[in-house]
């Protein structure tokens, strides 16, 4: 009886199908070419003033699949930037000269446009924001100069009030008096003209903020349109690829994925981190192959997320 059982677990041992292992050299082959196939249809209608794609590469994972990471242009930190252009002079503010003005920095708001278009003009998507940070830090240079004549002129303002009080102490006749009397008068028109100044300048730099704002929402507008049409021609390409070319993966077991990793896509939002993933099964790929589903249902099929 023990001959027999172990003949039988013998037989059963020999007909169980074996996994078969993945041949990497074939499969290397194969991806170079897909990777040549892909590349050659991802680079096709870019939009030289909107998301483009760049480069991918391809690598395997065992008893998982192969991994297609694909690079575009949405790497930009500054599709719009917003600037508080609020100096603190504040509406109906009494004006008031000070002993001694505290600098109101627009130099660091000079630096952080200055640092925009530094990194704009290391990536593709800046040909449609460089033009309005330019803009913009011509208007920061217009307020800056403005506020640094005021500045200027409140110091000497300060200084020749400073001077009259200490002399005006010290007067002994009336027409001393009338003198100094008539010198304050002056002095307080002249504070008057540098509020007016201040209000100018503060209706001017609010002007600038709405200005950048309303720019800044047309260009996240416009950075959103070409997002969406840059993913519609990347999943529609992909797809296409994959129905038309899926089968030159012969070595890729059956069993395991293809995936699409768009690195640092995410859901298209300015500054993403995150990636955008396409799972394809790759039974789902050799169906459209044979033309049992087509390139849309494909996509139906696909697991997508952003991780």
């Amino acid at each position: 009886m023990k001959k027999i059982l172990t003949a039988v677990s013998m037989a059963l041992a020999i007909s169980l199908p074996t996994a078969a292992k993945t041949n990497l050299v074939e499969l290397d082959k194969e991806l170079e070419i897909m990777s040549s196939i892909l590349h050659t249809a991802l680079k096709q209608n870019r939009d030289s003033k909107g998301v483009r794609y760049r480069s991918l590469k391809a690598k395997y994972l065992a008893k998982q699949g192969v991994v297609f990471e694909v690079n575009s242009s949405n790497r930009i930190s500054h599709p719009g930037f917003d600037f508080d252009f609020n100096f603190g002079f504040g509406d109906g503010a009494r004006f008031v000269i000070p002993d001694a003005p505290d600098p109101i920095d627009v130099h660091e708001i000079e630096r952080q446009v200055e640092e925009a278009m530094e990194n704009v003009n290391e990536q593709d998507w800046g040909v449609i924001v460089s033009d309005a940070l330019e803009s913009s830090r011509e208007a920061m240079s217009r307020v800056r100069d403005r506020l640094r004549s005021l500045r200027d002129d409140e110091r000497e303002l300060s200084y020749e009030r400073r001077e009259l009080e200490f002399e005006s102490r010290n007067a002994n006749s009336n027409d001393e008096r009338k003198e100094f009397e008539q010198l304050r008068k002056e002095l307080d028109k002249r504070t008057e003209e540098l509020e007016k100044r201040r209000a100018e300048i503060n209706k001017y730099a609010s002007e600038i903020e709405l200005e950048n704002k309303k720019k800044n929402e047309e260009r996240i507008e416009a950075y959103k349109k070409s997002t969406k049409k840059f993913l519609a021609h990347f999943e529609g390409e992909v797809a296409d690829a994959m129905c038309r070319y899926g089968a030159g993966l012969k070595a890729l077991p059956d069993n395991e994925n293809v995936s699409f990793v768009l690195s640092k896509f995410g859901d298209g939002t300015p500054g993403e981190k995150k990636d955008r993933i396409y799972v394809f099964s790759y039974k789902d790929i050799r169906s459209c192959v044979s033309e049992k589903i087509d390139a849309n249902e494909l996509l139906t099929r696909v697991e997508s997320y952003v991780f």
